[in-house]
């Protein structure tokens, strides 16, 4: 399996960033944890939050938010 199956918050906010939003690890940490983005989920364990970013997903709400459109 060579792709990485989730990525951390801080890995998720790079690609975020090169895409132009202006995003923190803990500001998405909370977006998760409230279901604010659907490329990733959050719980609150051990008093901590916990979160899973699929890449793929990420990718794609990249590319149909972030992207700049075509031909425009």
């Amino acid at each position: 399996m060579g792709r990485t199956a989730t990525l951390t918050a801080a890995e998720a906010v790079e690609r975020l960033r090169a895409a132009g939003m202006k995003i923190n690890p803990a500001t998405l940490r909370a977006a998760l944890l409230a279901g604010a983005f659907p490329f990733g989920t959050a719980v609150v364990a051990n008093k901590e939050v916990v979160c899973w970013v699929f890449p793929r997903k990420l990718d794609v709400w990249i590319k149909e938010n972030l992207a700049p459109e075509e031909g425009g």
